[in-house]
């Protein structure tokens, strides 16, 4: 409901959504004090290991683009499809068909990451033409799908249920 709030009813602010954090929907919407640390770190880590990173799309939910603003230091565009499912009248299939055409549009420059700050729910398995175990994909906070694209069809690379499972891979024990 606060989600619908925030991008839909309050018709102020960039893409038509209300900046949550100056109104009483920040508490509903927006990152607490561990989400903020936890995005703070995952850019700190981005940095350390020299991922590149070029255009950043967000959800126009302030979670989402708070996280986009504190770990990469902005965002390009905001889309309020990247919202999760759920809080639109909409059907499942028109909403992946469109969620899909996005993430096939989206502008990738050349040695670069496109990153979309989203809501789990805005990858799914139907996405995909070839996918092993065409399961529900699920992550947790901070976690994140690694796609790539080729020939107009999405491909997943990898699904990191949270981020402490990626940094794990650079800091062997």
């Amino acid at each position: 409901m606060y989600d619908v709030l925030e991008s839909d009813v309050h018709k102020n602010g960039v893409n038509g959504s209300r900046y949550a954090e100056k109104g009483y929907l920040g508490k509903f919407v927006c990152l607490n004090e561990k989400g903020k640390l936890q995005a703070r770190a995952m850019g700190e880590h981005i940095k350390h290991i020299g991922l590149p990173i070029g255009y950043v799309i967000s959800s126009p939910i302030c979670r989402a683009r708070q996280t986009a603003e504190i770990a990469f230091n902005r965002y390009d565009k905001l889309d309020r499809m990247l919202v999760h499912r759920g809080p639109f009248n909409e059907s499942e299939s028109k909403r992946v068909e469109v969620v899909k055409n996005i993430y096939l549009q989206l502008p990738i420059v050349a040695g670069t990451n496109t990153v979309i700050s989203g809501h789990g729910s805005t990858v799914v398995a139907e996405m995909f033409d070839d996918i092993p175990n065409r399961h529900d994909l699920t992550v947790g906070e901070g976690g994140f799908f690694v796609i790539s694209r080729e020939a107009g069809k999405l491909k997943l690379e990898h699904q990191f249920y949270t981020f402490p499972a990626f940094v794990k891979g650079f800091y062997k024990r």
